[in-house]
């Protein structure tokens, strides 16, 4: 026989202080290919399938980068689509060094997700990560002491974005693109603009409306360029929203509430309604969107008894609260609730339920 050496499929330095513990790694998980390798930054090896959305490490700046999805059928064959032109990225201004899995002290992960972390490379202890998991509406981005930034391939309809119901404009760049870094921050001097709760960005591209949920009220700017990136031009961030200051501790959430707001896309992602009509109105999925955003997912396994907020937490120092936690059904197990409107979770244990 000839020797056959795995070299991409053994774990790799994503998995940080995990790999020195005596501990099982999950194999032939639904969430390998972020676990995979070391070509975590490349949309084709990093993404998963976390219905409904498709999700990758591979967006313009470090992060979650959550694409909007569609369904092709036909006889033979039903399929999930996507355009990696019209996926979002949660990040940070801060540059940071590569994922890893962010280490609970509670063991490997399990098949309900994982929680990525990203470490910033000037800032010791800062830090900002995501708990990627299967089923949900919302992609979460926590920050401790980082800046947070939202980031996008294309540009926002006319220019403009909607904050709390009002409509607000984005500092305008150039187009050109050559010049044009990933890294670069919304110019200081552009208008800054207060969130108490929302910000609601439609894509001209796409024809898509997401919702950026802020974990507290606070300052942000935005610029866009041009329209949409070239296929080769994918790193280049033709919209970016980003926080005017360093959040010692808070998060972004991010759904996707429309994806025909104007019936101007690709059928593919704008289907006809029965009735002909392919605008689609999704105020009350939205008003369900706002009031649920304060629930969110987790991946620690089982901690049955809350105790005193972590130094890591989101958590203040006036509530006692359990770390992220997953709900093993049918026992009761805590759950992290989040009180409206803020990020920050309270502990409450909940009976029975499909709810994350």
């Amino acid at each position: 026989m000839r020797p056959f050496e795995r070299t991409k499929g053994r774990p790799g330095k994503v998995w940080g202080p995990l790999l020195t513990k005596e501990v099982p790694l999950p194999t032939n998980s639904w969430f390998e290919n972020l676990v995979l390798g070391d070509s975590l930054d490349d949309e084709m090896t990093s993404r998963v399938f976390t219905i409904p959305y498709v999700m990758d490490t591979a967006g313009p700046v470090a992060g979650v980068r959550t694409h909007g999805s569609g369904v092709k059928a036909s006889v033979n064959i039903v399929e999930q689509t996507w355009n990696p032109l019209y996926g979002v990225t949660l990040g940070s201004v801060e540059a940071v060094q590569a994922q890893v899995v962010r280490d609970t002290g509670s063991g490997a992960p399990r098949q309900f997700g994982i929680e990525l972390q990203w470490s910033a490379r000037e800032k010791a202890g800062a830090f900002m990560s995501a708990p990627v998991v299967r089923g949900s509406p919302y992609t979460t981005m926590t920050y401790q002491g980082m800046t947070p930034k939202v980031v996008a391939s294309m540009a926002p309809l006319n220019g403009q974005v909607l904050v709390d119901g009002r409509l607000v404009d984005c500092a305008a760049l150039g187009e050109d693109v050559a010049n044009a870094t990933a890294h670069g921050s919304v110019d200081p001097e552009a208008p800054a603009f207060w969130v108490e709760r929302d910000v609601a960005v439609t894509f001209a591209a796409s024809d898509m409306t997401w919702l950026v949920f802020v974990s507290s009220p606070g300052l942000f700017r935005c610029d866009f360029r041009g329209a949409l990136a070239p296929p080769n031009q994918l790193k280049v961030p033709f919209f970016r929203l980003e926080a005017a200051a360093v959040v010692r501790e808070g998060g972004l959430r991010l759904a996707l509430v429309n994806n025909c707001t104007t019936a101007t896309s690709d059928p593919t992602f704008c289907p006809a309604a029965p009735t002909g009509v392919r605008k689609h109105d999704r105020t009350g999925y939205a008003a369900l969107l706002r009031a649920h955003a304060g629930v969110y997912p987790a991946v620690s396994p089982d901690q049955a008894l809350c105790a005193p907020p972590p130094t890591l937490s989101l958590c203040s120092a006036s509530h006692r609260c359990c770390r992220i936690a997953v709900l093993s059904l049918p026992s009761l197990r805590p759950r992290c609730a989040l009180a409206a409107p803020s990020l920050r979770p309270r502990c409450a244990l909940a009976a029975p339920s499909l709810r994350r």
